[in-house]
C-alpha cells in the first residue's frame, strides 16, 4: 500500500496553497467561518438596517440613525459560515491500474484531488467529510475542521480500503440518507460505472448539495493501442469479453469514449453540477486550477 509520502510528495503539498476555494452561497445554520452566506446577522461586513424589534441585540442598534430619525434601527451584517464539504472518492479496482509513464495511477490522483480540495476547505474553516466508495460504500471518515487536521486526514486517506466495482449511485444514496445541512458534494471518479451514465444521473438526482464531478482520465485513454483477437478481462468484475481489434476498432472505441464523456457532461448540466476533468498527464494541483476561475467553486 502507498504511504503518505508516496501519495503526497513535497512538490504536491507545496502547490496546494496556490489553489483557492470560495463558495458564492452557503446555506444558513452553520458555525462562523470564512464562507459568505446569504443570510444576514451578527457578522463583520455591514449589509443593511431594518427597524428594531424587541429581542434584537442592543449592541447592533444604529446610533446615528436614532439621532437623525428619532427611531430605532438594527444594523445587519453579512454572516460568514462554514460550508459542509463532502468528498466522495472512488476506490474501485480499476483505479489502481498504472495510468501514466511516471507510475501515477487514478487511485493516487483521486487521493491527491481529495487532499487538495480538503486542504483548501480546511484553510477556510469549512467542515470536511471524506468517504471512499466502490461496490460497498465505506463509512465516512470523521469530519474535520481547520488546517491542523490536515496531516491526520492524509493518514486516513491512504488507509481507505480498495476494491470492487464503481457505484456512483450507491455513494450518492448513502450521503443523501445521512441528511444534514445543504453544502458541497465533490465526486472524484473516472465515472466508468458498469451501469453507465444512468447510474450517475440517478445518483445526482438524490443529492440536495451543490455538486462537482471531478473526472479522472489518463493520457491516451480515449484511444488504446489494441490489435488482433483479444480476450479482455474487467478488472473490477472479472467478466471476460472477446474482442476483434480490427483496423477500425480504435476509431469506434474513441467515438464511444467521447460519447460517454458527452453524456456525462449532459447529466452534469441537467443537475446543475460542475464537471471538471483531471488528466493524469498534468500535476493534480495544476489540473485543478481551472475550478477556481473568478474565485468561486461551484458557481
Amino acid at each position: 500500500m502507498d504511504t503518505v509520502a508516496d501519495t503526497f510528495p513535497p512538490a504536491f503539498l507545496a502547490a496546494l496553497d496556490q489553489l483557492r476555494l470560495r463558495a458564492r452561497s452557503v446555506p444558513a445554520g452553520g458555525r462562523f467561518a470564512s464562507q459568505r452566506a446569504r443570510s444576514k446577522g451578527a457578522g463583520i461586513e455591514f449589509a443593511d438596517v431594518r427597524p428594531y424589534v424587541p429581542g434584537d441585540d442592543l449592541r447592533a442598534l444604529d446610533g446615528a440613525a436614532w439621532l437623525r430619525l428619532d427611531r430605532l434601527f438594527t444594523r445587519l451584517f453579512v454572516q460568514e459560515e462554514d460550508l459542509p464539504v463532502h468528498i466522495l472518492v472512488d476506490r474501485s479496482s480499476s483505479l489502481g491500474l498504472v495510468a501514466a509513464e511516471d507510475g501515477m495511477t487514478k487511485r493516487r490522483a483521486a487521493l491527491q484531488v481529495a487532499a487538495a480540495l480538503a486542504w483548501i476547505s480546511l484553510k477556510r474553516l469549512d467542515r470536511v467529510t471524506v468517504r471512499g466508495f466502490s461496490g460497498g460504500v465505506a463509512a465516512p471518515l470523521p469530519s474535520v475542521n481547520g488546517p491542523s487536521a490536515f496531516p491526520r486526514l492524509l493518514d486516513q486517506l491512504v488507509a481507505l480500503p480498495d476494491g470492487g466495482e464503481t457505484d456512483v449511485r450507491g455513494a450518492c444514496a448513502d450521503l443523501a440518507a445521512r441528511g444534514g445541512r445543504r453544502g458541497l458534494c465533490i465526486l472524484v471518479s473516472d465515472f466508468l460505472d458498469p451501469r453507465g451514465i444512468d447510474a450517475v444521473a440517478d445518483g445526482l438526482a438524490l443529492l440536495k448539495h451543490k455538486t462537482a464531478l471531478i473526472r479522472l482520465v489518463r493520457p491516451g485513454e480515449e484511444r488504446p493501442d489494441l490489435r488482433g483477437d483479444l480476450d479482455l478481462e474487467d478488472v473490477e468484475s472479472g467478466a471476460r469479453l472477446g474482442v476483434d481489434a480490427d483496423p477500425g476498432f480504435a476509431d469506434r472505441y474513441e467515438a464511444a469514449w467521447r460519447a460517454y464523456g458527452d453524456g456525462l457532461a449532459t447529466v452534469a448540466a441537467r443537475y446543475g453540477a460542475v464537471l471538471h476533468t483531471v488528466n493524469l498527464g498534468t500535476p493534480v494541483p495544476e489540473s485543478l486550477a481551472g475550478l477556481f476561475a473568478h474565485g468561486a467553486f461551484p458557481g
